[in-house]
């Protein structure tokens, strides 16, 4: 189901919002399997309740037994609660980046393959420069996930020589009371091992689900900015005016345009106008603006300056329907 609804909204959004970076990273993010994201955040929430059920009998041995060893565990899931949050985000935001490299990695590796650009890879002769980005992109993605990895095995080696260290410490500090006869050696026994049996939980396994909780908040951030995206407006444009009008002349007045989120101009200052019953053509090479062009006729985006006229009249005057 989710799936489906997936869909249906990026079918609905309009497409200068689709080409936002932001949307793109999201969509990367989250469409490949919404259901799954959607399933293991419930099943880790689930599993994170019954840790807590299942330890609770624990910790009341504890506090009848020997209640500094609450403070303890109390000290222990701080801490590793507050390092798996940390490197929860951080994972995150290792994917988000290698997510945006491996995108930008994948577009200039369908345009090195692409046999349909051939030709203009040949005349244009940008084959170099474009393999040069593909590779730039694909070693940043590289060392970026190298360096997240290599940073997860350093923190979960401090993190077992801190669990090891409060172990020999609980260890020690129970033997004294054995040692003295305030405590017998079964009882001695059960509580150090029920302590490190719960040390290594909360260190290892509790650790993983809330560093996967803290990525699923994450993933869900992503969820709810494409469903925040409003398409009501674009819909009802869509449905206003069906009729088709006929064509006389299209104008550019000098119309200057940059895509959202750059400054760098596309289009600067472009004028001219197609009369009807005349053939033109758009040449230049790759990145010169023809796609653009296109796109501002099709009113899929709005220029930064200037004026598009249809029939002499401003083209935002018609629906994208009749466009």
């Amino acid at each position: 189901v989710i799936e489906y609804i997936m869909v249906d909204k990026v079918f609905h959004l309009p497409f200068a919002i689709v080409e936002d970076e932001r949307t793109q990273e999201a969509l990367a993010r989250v469409m490949d399997d919404p259901g799954k994201i959607l399933f293991d955040t419930f099943v880790d929430r689930i599993d994170i309740i019954c840790f807590f059920i299942t330890n609770a009998s624990i910790i009341y041995l504890f506090a009848v037994q020997a209640s500094w060893m609450v403070g303890l565990v109390l000290v222990i899931l701080i801490v590793s609660s507050y390092n798996a949050v940390r490197n929860g985000k951080k994972q995150y935001k290792t994917n988000t980046e290698v997510s945006a490299k491996k995108r930008k990695a994948k577009y200039y590796e369908a345009i090195l393959s692409d046999p349909l650009v051939a030709n203009e890879r040949f005349l244009f002769k940008f084959q170099k420069k474009i393999n040069e980005r593909y590779y730039h992109e694909s070693q940043k993605a590289r060392k970026r996930e190298r360096k997240a990895l290599f940073m997860w095995h350093v923190t979960s080696s401090i993190n077992g020589y801190f669990a090891i260290g409060v172990s020999i410490v609980v260890i020690f500090s129970m033997l004294q009371s054995v040692i003295s006869g305030g405590t017998s050696i079964g009882l001695y026994i059960s509580l150090v091992s029920a302590f490190i049996n719960m040390e290594q939980s909360i260190t290892r396994d509790l650790a993983a689900l809330v560093m996967s909780e803290a990525s699923h908040i994450s993933s869900l951030a992503d969820f709810t900015y494409l469903f925040s995206i409003d398409c009501e407006g674009f819909e009802n444009e869509q449905d206003s005016a069906n009729s088709s009008i006929p064509f006389l002349s299209l104008e550019f007045r000098n119309v200057s345009f940059h895509y959202p989120g750059t400054e760098k101009k596309i289009l600067d200052n472009v004028s001219f106008v197609l009369s009807k019953g005349r053939h033109y053509a758009f040449v230049g090479k790759n990145g010169s603006g023809k796609t653009t062009l296109i796109k501002l006729i099709l009113r899929l985006y709005t220029p930064s300056s200037g004026i598009i006229l249809l029939n002499g009249k401003s083209i935002d005057s018609y629906s994208k329907t009749q466009v």
